[in-house]
C-alpha cells in the first residue's frame, strides 16, 4: 500500500529527470530541496554518465555542505548496490571512487578551489595561503603595529603627524581607515612601493611605511 502522492510530485519529477534544463526551484525549508538535489546529482551521473567532477553544487553553510556530501555519497552507494540496471552500478561505483572531486561546497570553498587551480591565471602565487576569519585579524593587528612604528620613526613625517593630532585625528581614526582599506584592498589602485617610482614626493614617502612588493597595503 502506497501513501498518498505529494501535491508537489510532479515539479518533483521534473527536478529528477529533466536534466537537459537549468531549473529555478523555490521551496520552504525541510520541504526536501537537499534530497531533490541529490536525486538530481545521482542521475547525472548514473543515466548521463556525467563524471563526477564535473558536478558542482554550492551552498551557504558549511553543514549544509557536509549534509549534500554525505547524501550524495549514500546515495550512490545505494545504486552501487541495489539497483537492477548493471550500467547503472557501474557507473555508481567509479563515481564512489572519485566522490571527493566533486564540487559540493560553500561559495567561499568553492572560490577557494577554483582559485587553488588557476593561481596564475587568477595574479596569485603558486602554493599561496587563505586566512580564516581570526587568523586575518590577527595578521592586521601585526601589520597596523607595524605601520605605527614606521610612522612615527620617520622623521619626515613628523609634521604630518603633529597637524594630524592638532586636527585630533587620533590612531584609532587611522586604525579604523586601515581597517577599511584592508577589506576592500581589491578595489585600491596601484600601490608604489619600495624601489617603485612613486608619483612626487607624497609617493616617496609612501615608500618608506608602503608594504613590500607584491602584499596588499596594510596587509
Amino acid at each position: 500500500m502506497t501513501g498518498p502522492v505529494p501535491g508537489d510530485q510532479a515539479p518533483r519529477d521534473r527536478i529528477a529527470r529533466s536534466l537537459d534544463e537549468n531549473l529555478f526551484v523555490e521551496a520552504g525549508a525541510g520541504t526536501g530541496k537537499t534530497t531533490a538535489l541529490v536525486g538530481r546529482m545521482v542521475a547525472l551521473v548514473v543515466d548521463e554518465g556525467i563524471a563526477v567532477e564535473e558536478i558542482a553544487a554550492i551552498t551557504f553553510t558549511e553543514k549544509a555542505a557536509a549534509e549534500l556530501a554525505d547524501g550524495f555519497r549514500r546515495s550512490l552507494e545505494d545504486v552501487a548496490r541495489h539497483d537492477g540496471d548493471p550500467d547503472r552500478r557501474r557507473r555508481a561505483e567509479v563515481a564512489l571512487a572519485d566522490v571527493d572531486l566533486a564540487s559540493l561546497t560553500t561559495l567561499h570553498g568553492f572560490a577557494r578551489r577554483l582559485l587553488g587551480d588557476h593561481p596564475l591565471e587568477a595574479g596569485l602565487p603558486p602554493g599561496f595561503e587563505l586566512l580564516d576569519e581570526v587568523s586575518s585579524h590577527l595578521g592586521f593587528d601585526d601589520r597596523w603595529a607595524d605601520l605605527q612604528h614606521r610612522l612615527l620613526d620617520d622623521d619626515d613625517l613628523a609634521r604630518t603627524v603633529l597637524l594630524a593630532d592638532a586636527m585630533r585625528i587620533r590612531p584609532h581614526h587611522l586604525r579604523e581607515l586601515a581597517r577599511t582599506l584592508d577589506d576592500r584592498w581589491d578595489l585600491l589602485g596601484p600601490i608604489f612601493c619600495e624601489g617603485q617610482r612613486g608619483p612626487g614626493q607624497a609617493g616617496r614617502r609612501w615608500n618608506r611605511v608602503c608594504t613590500s612588493h607584491g602584499q596588499r597595503a596594510f596587509h
